[in-house]
């Protein structure tokens, strides 16, 4: 019988073995910075985290949570920055086994990093930065128009000059933003 451990090559072993396997129904809360996800019928999410199945309770009324060990490899910062005006961020809803949330916050075109000096950020959906231990749900798109920031956690999903919309994921796709709301 074949196992995850038989694939020599990580990135496909990984893909492999770290998934959302329900259809989890995202909603961002318009008039609040929080979100929720709900399966439908029974109400609780399926996850195969290293190959693993995990049943994890729907969430309501969840606020962004960060964990600097899936946030700093991909800005080099521990928390969240403000989202810029006239910037596309990417945010990438992941659970573990535990059923604890986080959400990673990508970058935006051109965005340089501070502790890298010459890096810039290019506005991609972010990685899940530790391996074999998270499943993404979801991808969050937040688009801010010329005069306004975003401050993850506290700016609204429907705040003035604020365009959000939100997708579930079962892995992260090459394609993964052309299907939000409003393309890449």
């Amino acid at each position: 019988m074949s196992k995850l451990s038989d694939i020599s090559n990580a990135n496909l072993r990984e893909l492999l073995g770290n998934r959302s396997v329900s259809r989890t129904l995202v909603n961002l809360q318009n008039g609040t910075a929080t979100f929720d996800g709900v399966t439908e019928p029974d109400a609780i999410m399926i996850v195969e985290i290293d190959g693993g199945l995990f049943h994890i309770a729907d969430v309501t009324n969840k606020a962004l949570a960060t964990l600097a060990a899936l946030q700093n490899p991909i800005t080099g910062q521990d928390g969240y920055y403000v989202q810029p005006a006239g910037t596309t961020v990417y945010y990438v809803w992941v659970v573990n086994a535990a059923g604890t949330s986080y959400v990673i916050q990508g970058t935006y075109s051109g965005q340089a990093f501070t502790p890298f000096k010459s890096a810039l950020g290019d506005g991609s959906v972010p990685d899940i930065a530790v391996k074999s231990t998270y499943a993404p749900i979801a991808i969050f798109k937040v688009v801010t128009d010329a005069t306004h920031t975003f401050t993850p956690g506290t700016t609204n999903w429907d705040a003035t000059g604020i365009t959000s919309s939100a997708a579930a994921v079962s892995v992260l796709g090459v394609n993964t933003p052309a299907f939000i709301a409003g393309g890449a």
